[in-house]
């Protein structure tokens, strides 16, 4: 199934993480985002232009609403469209929706605050929190027998596994959302479907079938005018270009990424695309573009607190200081100066990585301090670091886990016979 050998290491986000497949250069990682925008965004309102007029729109309806399940439901939108740029004023209405549902046991407007607030906590890293209203969620969707509500659910427990690096727990929720979405007829869930079928084939490494069925979930995202699912595709076939080595082509595609971010106000994964390109241009050796689009999404990421991605943008900002102070072109108090900004970047990863309890960030935070260590003659410490990178990576990759990716394909084989592509 190989169709040419792949450079670079690519993260598969299972968020957008995650499968990795080598690229033979210092530890680059990159994005590749599931269609997680039938979970985390509404599909009202997402141009930037139109953000304001919906508020405005909310609002005047909440103030008019009586305490019911209408006033529930605005609660819950306004919910969805603040997330998006202001975490704090979101969970202060899905703290209202929760309260009032409760009040007037209106158990479908509880369920979606508890789901609300799950991916409120999701988006600020706290994993544990996050499983925990979702599987609230869960509960009452399968009281009142709503099968895309719970669909959507584990669809999002799927995705905090994979951020904290969870991977076979990451697919076992995953595959449970997929079942069903396909058999409720969610066209959202089979574009889904179609875009963790690429992603499994790109670790395969099987390029034209993995682009076969990313072009097949855009094709949906395209026909439900769905922006955010639509990015999310553009960004995994510019990932899997990236590890095909065709770097300019992958930028062509993160570009459109962009384009539909800022179009829709999406801060989140502005960030995230901001590092894709850089890794690109670091895979270019275009290191001044590179460190400029590092540093867009550190900015990005640290005014919205998304602490998980500004780890990443350190973690990219210390490989590349690494790169540097192998260059010959600098004096040696340069290359000096390199490295010490690379111990300075990643042990700035390496304590977020700890507070969020994210291993992945942890190996890579730990992979560039003890090659640092180790250019800078402190062999004791880089040891130290190795150890860690072991213990990080078996807690990353266990039996299990290894077990879990090798049987991947054939239990997809089972599964997309199901979504009935």
């Amino acid at each position: 199934m190989n169709n040419g050998k792949f450079t670079g290491e690519t993260t598969v986000t299972f968020n957008n993480r995650t499968f990795i497949t080598p690229i033979p250069k210092s530890v680059i990682t990159i994005n590749m985002i599931f269609i997680f925008s039938l979970l985390f965004y509404n599909l009202h309102g997402q141009e930037s232009k139109q953000i304001n007029s919906i508020k405005d729109s909310l609002f005047y309806e909440l103030q008019k609403s009586k305490k019911d399940t209408n006033r529930v439901n605005i609660l819950n939108e306004l919910v969805v469209e603040y997330r998006k740029f202001n975490t704090d004023s979101s969970l202060h209405y899905a703290e209202q929706s929760i309260k009032l549902a409760k009040d007037i046991d209106f158990k479908k407007g509880l369920a979606k605050g508890y789901q609300n607030i799950g991916v409120i906590f999701k988006n600020k890293s706290a994993y544990d929190e996050a499983i925990n209203f979702y599987l609230k969620a869960i509960k009452i969707f399968r009281e009142i027998h709503d099968r895309k509500g719970e669909a959507y659910a584990l669809y999002n427990i799927g995705a905090v596994y994979k951020n904290k690096g969870s991977y076979a727990k990451a697919i076992e929720y995953t595959l449970k959302s997929l079942k069903i979405l396909d058999n409720i007829g969610d066209k959202k869930g089979i574009a889904a479907c179609s875009n963790i079928i690429g992603i499994m084939f790109s670790i395969d490494c099987s390029f034209d079938e993995a682009i076969k069925y990313y072009l097949k979930a855009l094709t949906i995202e395209k026909e439900l005018n769905n922006k955010i699912g639509m990015s999310n595709i553009y960004n995994n076939i510019g990932a899997l270009y990236n590890c095909r080595g065709s770097y300019n082509e992958a930028i062509e595609y993160y570009l459109k990424c962009i384009e539909i971010s800022k179009e829709i106000g999406d801060q989140r994964s502005l960030s995230t695309y901001y590092n894709n390109i850089g890794s690109s241009y670091t895979l270019m050796n275009s290191y001044n573009k590179a460190l400029e689009y590092y540093y867009k999404s550190l900015n990005i990421s640290v005014e919205i607190g998304n602490k998980s991605q500004e780890a990443v943008s350190y973690n990219k900002i210390a490989d590349l200081n690494i790169i540097l102070s192998d260059s010959s072109s600098f004096t040696k108090k340069q290359r000096l100066k390199h490295l010490n900004e690379a111990v300075d970047y990643s042990s700035k990863a390496m304590g977020i990585a700890k507070q969020i309890e994210s291993w992945e960030i942890i190996r890579t935070a730990a992979n560039n301090l003890a090659n640092t260590y180790k250019k800078l003659g402190n062999y004791k410490k880089a040891l130290e670091l190795t150890e860690i990178v072991i213990t990080a990576s078996d807690s990353i990759m266990n039996i299990e886990k290894i077990k879990v990716i090798q049987d991947l394909n054939a239990k997809y084989q089972a599964e997309k016979n199901k979504c009935k592509l």
